[in-house]
């Protein structure tokens, strides 16, 4: 850690968690369903994609390889469905809710199972970014246990949700977008300018250590069953969350929303190639990163070879 690594971490925090505070409070009480294209787009992305799509990526390619695609690959062909099929359904819809849908259509009791689903569903997939984001509050406070981590990863949360809104939501989504592809761009190039190329890269991956005999290149490393499991996870979780529904709802029009669903599908799988290249340069080179872990291997990467402040 250095002074220049601190104020990059710094100044993102503050323009983040201030981006939302105040898009939030421009739209309090007023009606947030004219929402275009990019911002229903940030909605989507800032959503689905966050720690699994980039530390967990790396983390998992760093096992497995290429299977570890399927979270950012499985996001664009669900964003793409939710463009092409459901849309406009949802806009036609009588309720502001999927939940409010399901009620109204089958009754009072399926209203409430799916309630308490569609709970549980969404604090599965926060418990696997509050785990994602622990590991980037290491590379800040390495003695810190994984409580306090937790704890410190669900305060910017809540800030996030309670000052923010659709609106917020959508323009720090973009903002996001951008500094992820930025960065996970640039790791990916870092990793290829470093073994000389794209054929070396290759030829790299095929000299790892690999006596369990793992397909590094395949996109069902883990088996059909588990890899396609995991795509078809993203397609129901996606299609079945409140949060992507009310993104394409808070369109001023059905064009808008397909339009920023659309814009989502082609920009969420690119992320994780970075986040591949890196996880298998890492198990490449393990020996150089002495206690290097999987969870780790992308904090690692950009700490490692990437300026401070950029870093």
């Amino acid at each position: 850690m250095d002074s220049l690594l601190l104020l990059g971490l710094a100044a993102t925090l503050i323009v983040i968690v201030g981006l939302s505070i105040w898009s939030g409070a421009r739209n309090k009480g007023g009606d947030q369903a004219k929402n275009g294209a990019p911002i229903v787009a940030g909605v989507i992305i800032g959503t689905l994609v966050g720690g699994s799509s980039t530390v967990g990526t790396a983390q998992l390619a760093y096992e497995f390889g290429m299977s570890a695609w399927w979270f950012t690959l499985g996001g664009g062909i669900s964003c793409l469905v939710l463009a092409l099929v459901y849309v406009v359904p949802l806009r036609r819809a009588s309720s502001p809710t999927l939940v409010g849908m399901i009620r109204n259509e089958f009754g009072p009791a399926a209203g409430m199972t799916a309630s308490i689903l569609n709970s549980v569903g969404t604090f599965i997939n926060i418990i696997s970014q509050l785990i994602a984001a622990s590991a980037v509050i290491a590379v800040i406070l390495p003695d810190l246990d994984i409580v306090p981590a937790v704890i410190i990863t669900a305060v910017f949360m809540v800030l996030y949700v309670v000052f923010g809104g659709t609106k917020g939501a959508g323009m720090v989504g973009i903002l996001k977008t951008i500094l992820l592809y930025i960065a996970m761009m640039a790791c990916g190039v870092l990793v290829l300018a470093r073994v000389g190329g794209l054929s070396s890269f290759v030829e790299m991956v095929h000299g790892i250590d690999n006596p369990e005999g793992v397909p590094f290149f395949s996109l069902f490393a883990r088996g059909a069953g588990t890899d396609l499991g995991a795509g078809l996870s993203l397609l129901f979780g996606v299609l079945t969350t409140q949060t992507y529904a009310q993104a394409v709802l808070s369109a001023k029009s059905d064009r808008a929303g397909q339009g920023g669903a659309l814009l989502s599908a082609f920009l969420i799988p690119p992320i994780g190639i970075g986040g591949i290249l890196v996880g298998l340069y890492m198990r490449a080179n393990a020996a150089l990163y002495p206690g290097l872990t999987a969870k780790t291997a992308l904090t690692t990467f950009v700490t490692s070879h990437i300026p401070s402040l950029f870093a």
